[in-house]
């Protein structure tokens, strides 16, 4: 098993380490991802195209920045976590834009899955969307900050692991220059903001989110933390102020 100056830990897991993300460990992120997904998030006529789903998801991390994605392995080499990232927020979604989601678009052309879905109020809500997301980025404009989200089987939760994804996320976006990192959380997320929180991060701004399915808008937390400060740090300034 590969193992790069990784962060582990035990527990009823066994052994378990944090190490660099290799080619080999593609199918298992993927499924994970899919598994720690949110469904909201995908419209009904493509939730059971898994592999499309699988592209938005994680294809831009582990096919053009891989150098900025981790993963958590047992003492068996299965994947229990991993955290996908990238430098700069602007390039994967240019990337996004104009190499992942158009084959996504294609394959759904050529298998006749295109004409079941609603797609007017699909882009619709994919417009309302993106105009929120660029209003909300103003907070952010100026700021260096490698975007990323973490997963981590639901067997594997509490344990450790996603703190240790993260902290490995934040030692290289740090190496590789960036002030800060940053990632993004629902609002009827409680649990998810509990662990940004205990890990040191704090809102930049909010967002609507026009979710397929939904006829209203999803809240959108957008968090960061400056890299350097840990949790601990930050409940001392918090403290203090």
């Amino acid at each position: 098993m590969p193992n790069t100056g990784a962060e582990g830990g035990r527990g009823d897991l066994g052994p378990w380490i944090v190490r660099a993300y290799a080619p080999g460990d593609r199918s298992a992120v993927r499924r994970l991802a899919l598994a720690c997904a949110d469904p909201r998030i995908f419209p009904a006529c493509l939730a059971k195209h898994g592999e499309w789903m699988a592209d938005l998801l994680t294809r831009y991390s582990t096919d053009f920045e891989p150098g900025m994605s981790f993963v958590a392995v047992d003492s068996r080499g299965a994947v229990i976590g991993y955290a996908l990232g990238c430098q700069s927020t602007a390039r994967r979604n240019r990337t996004m834009l104009l190499r992942i989601l158009p084959r996504i678009v294609l394959r759904a052309l050529f298998s006749g899955v295109l004409f079941s879905c609603p797609w007017v109020s699909l882009a619709a809500g994919g417009m309302r969307s993106w105009r929120a997301g660029r209003r909300s980025e103003g907070a952010l404009r100026g700021l260096a900050l490698a975007h990323f989200h973490v997963g981590v089987a639901e067997g594997a939760r509490g344990r450790g692991v996603g703190r240790a994804l993260l902290e490995r996320f934040e030692a290289e976006a740090g190496r590789s220059g960036g002030s800060g990192i940053r990632a993004s959380v629902l609002a009827p997320n409680p649990t998810g903001q509990a662990f940004f929180a205990r890990n040191g991060f704090l809102e930049l701004a909010q967002m609507d989110a026009y979710l397929p399915g939904r006829r209203s808008p999803v809240r959108v937390i957008l968090l960061g933390k400056s890299i350097g400060v840990s949790a601990s740090e930050h409940a001392e300034e918090e403290s203090t102020a």
